[in-house]
């Protein structure tokens, strides 16, 4: 029986290919990152965000509970995709799909976080009306100790 780790991930064998292998790995980062922003921007303009928003508040209270659920089946394929992977063709098909379905999966959060009333007097109302609320409460539980 052998206790030795069933992986023991890639060993680069030199200084140079240690450098090689953190420059790949960042400049795939940056290349997913800037794919990332322009399917957005692409996904805000088109108006997937506004559809994809008003099928989520229409779909009921389970919803975000699927948004939810995406997240975590398209992060297991496309770790599945990248790690078990025989090529680098693979590995960015898998990276590729992974950016694509998480910029999807954005578009509605996106679309709510844009969706900001530019008056702060609207703002400034209702979080008034709030703390008075507060003060009314706490003000009936000191008169009601009496």
């Amino acid at each position: 029986m052998s206790f030795q780790p069933s992986f023991a991930g890639p060993q680069p064998d030199s200084r140079i290919d240690r450098t090689t292998f953190i420059r790949r790995a960042y400049l795939h980062l940056a290349v997913a990152i800037v794919g990332f922003i322009v399917l957005s921007a692409a996904w805000s303009f088109i108006g997937v965000g506004e559809y994809a928003l008003d099928v989520l508040l229409a779909g009921g209270r389970y919803s975000w509970l699927v948004v939810l659920g995406a997240f975590m089946l398209v992060g297991m394929l496309a770790t599945r995709l990248a790690d078990n992977a025989g090529t680098n063709q693979t590995q960015l098909i898998g990276l590729g799909i992974y950016v694509l379905a998480e910029s999807l999966i954005f578009a509605p959060l996106l679309t709510v976080a844009a969706y900001i009333n530019p008056s702060s007097i609207g703002a400034a109302l209702h979080l008034f009306a709030s703390i008075a609320t507060m003060f009314w409460y706490i003000l009936r539980i000191f008169m009601s100790r009496n």
